[in-house]
């Protein structure tokens, strides 16, 4: 019974959360309350997933046996524009600098688990529900409205999640595609942005 309902619930799971973050974004974002519950949350799942269903956590993209091709793939496709992101900080400055640097070492942790939740549980959920490439295109829109209303991180993210979905669909491993994440959410933030969201952070702990 679990396994003819356990995908097509993911799918609405991921839809809820995702709406419900996009409403109470402004509560919930860099907030360490909310992530690291969910964090314990999808680990709790996927060992659970693993230990009494069909899946390993490799099923959810958490792997090493590809993570060298993936992690090509992903330097490939993302690299020139990291590459033209750190011209554009060289050239114009990076906001808060120090708080820069403790985002492109820590925020990778926050991209892990957005990519676990967008790649690893719904794009794996709607290919085992058969909707083959569709599945990129329904992981980008719900990564995309997550980021409601901001237009400008909602143009981003529109390219980014399809990039990251459609490398994801190929090269199915969360860890690579996690760190780029992160790392474009720190430029994002500090250099395109001018915004430091570590002074958020920092005051709700």
């Amino acid at each position: 019974m679990w396994n003819k309902i356990k995908y097509p619930l993911e799918v609405i799971v991921t839809l809820t959360g995702g709406v419900g973050y996009a409403v109470f974004h402004k509560k919930l974002a860099f907030n360490v309350w909310f992530i690291l519950p969910l964090l314990v949350f999808l680990v709790l799942y996927a060992f659970l997933e693993s230990k009494y269903g069909d899946r390993k956590f490799a099923d959810f993209g958490v792997r090493t046996d590809n993570l060298k091709s993936a992690t090509k793939w992903n330097f490939i496709v993302l690299g020139p524009i990291l590459l033209g992101l750190s011209i554009y900080a060289l050239t114009n400055g990076v906001h808060h600098p120090l708080h820069f640097i403790y985002a492109v070492l820590l925020y990778p942790l926050w991209g892990l688990i957005q990519q676990f939740v967008f790649q690893g549980i719904f794009l794996n959920a709607c290919r085992k529900m058969g909707l083959g490439y569709f599945s990129i295109l329904l992981a980008t829109f719900v990564y995309t409205i997550v980021h409601y209303p901001s237009m400008f991180m909602i143009k981003f993210t529109a390219i980014g999640g399809l990039l990251f979905s459609t490398l994801f669909y190929f090269r199915p491993n969360i860890i690579p595609i996690g760190i780029f994440h992160g790392v474009f959410g720190a430029f994002l933030y500090y250099v395109l942005r001018n915004k430091d969201p570590f002074e958020k952070l920092l005051d709700r702990l």
